[in-house]
């Protein structure tokens, strides 16, 4: 008397439809696929952490001896010009 027949349901419960879920699953590969291969080129770009490393340990020996050196050599000073 008072059932419901399955062939009653409103729309919104019956779901996605198939188009709709491929749909879906199409977009988001496109937008999944377009953020992989730019992290790709940002990863492929940047050096590598023994480059930078490398790179510290030389500007870290120029700034601890290099003033040191200047200084000793006497640049600076007028009686070593003449």
């Amino acid at each position: 008397m008072g059932e419901i027949s399955p062939s009653v349901t409103s729309r919104s419960d019956r779901g996605f439809t198939l188009v709709e879920t491929l749909i879906a699953t199409i977009v988001v590969g496109i937008i999944s696929s377009a953020i992989a291969a730019s992290v790709i080129v940002v990863l492929r770009n940047a050096p590598s952490s023994e480059v930078r490393a490398d790179d510290a340990r030389s500007m870290q020996g120029l700034v601890t001896w290099l003033p040191q050196d200047v200084d000793a050599f006497g640049m600076g000073s007028e009686s070593s010009v003449r």
